[in-house]
């Protein structure tokens, strides 16, 4: 087989080929041959890992080229301010945050105990005179202005007030208002009243309310204006009325 003369695809110089598929010269092929038997032993080449770096991550790419791979380690702080009162934070020697005990507390002193009050039946009848004496109406804060006064537990006022009341059947302050219901019924509650002067027995507002069908509380406004328009006291003597009992009869007594 003849050999063809053709030109080398590298360095454009003329030669002969040995074989159909040859487009580079004997010295361009030598050459291009070495460069690539380096080129793959370049390849086989295995960077060691890193130190530090798991073996499975030696081929991963590391973000700063500059700095190895290292375990997260945490940073101690040091500038945490302490909470009113509080354990102070300290740093020991292996870098870790530590709390201070803080000092307890003084104890507190005890209470002194309330002195106990002895209560007589001349506190209970200066109790119920005064309240009695006040109450013209009733009012917000009577009860502590008689304490006071009176140099009385408040407790104790309360309590002879309650008793007073329930005993002389008086309704609340608030009920002690004026008389807002219709002309009418005041006419109807001044008839029914005016058969059981001058000393009706304790407790008439509510034999009225019965009778003429009404509320005890707008039977006893219209008593007390029926009272205020005769010129009556709100309250009667109950000295009296003999059906209360002895302890009241020093004392005033509703109508």
């Amino acid at each position: 087989m003849s050999k063809t003369k053709l030109k080398c695809g590298d360095c454009g110089k003329p030669f002969r080929a040995t074989r159909a598929s040859q487009l580079f010269c004997e010295e361009c092929e030598r050459k291009r041959r070495q460069h690539k038997a380096q080129g793959a032993s370049n390849k086989a080449v295995v960077t060691p890992p890193t130190a530090g770096k798991p073996a499975w991550m030696a081929k991963s790419p590391v973000r700063d080229a500059t700095t190895p791979y290292t375990a997260a380690v945490p940073v101690p702080t040091t500038d945490r301010v302490a909470r009113p009162g509080g354990a102070t934070p300290t740093t020991t020697a292996t870098g870790r945050p530590s709390l201070t005990p803080r000092t307890p507390r003084p104890p507190r002193e005890p209470k002194p105990p309330v002195p106990h009050f002895e209560v007589t039946p001349a506190h209970i009848a200066a109790i119920e005179a005064r309240y009695l004496a006040l109450a013209q109406p009733e009012f917000d804060g009577i009860r502590t202005q008689i304490a006071n006064e009176l140099h009385i537990p408040k407790r104790v006022v309360k309590e002879a007030v309650r008793d007073l009341r329930a005993r002389m059947q008086m309704p609340s302050w608030w009920d002690m208002q004026g008389y807002q219901g219709e002309l009418a019924d005041l006419d109807r509650i001044r008839a029914a009243y005016d058969r059981y002067l001058p000393v009706p027995p304790v407790g008439i507002h509510k034999a009225i309310a019965a009778e003429l069908g009404l509320s005890p509380t707008q039977v006893y406004r219209g008593i007390s204006a029926v009272r205020q328009t005769l010129g009556l006291p709100h309250f009667n003597d109950p000295a009296k009325h003999p059906e209360m009992p002895r302890s009241a009869v020093a004392q005033p007594s509703l109508t």
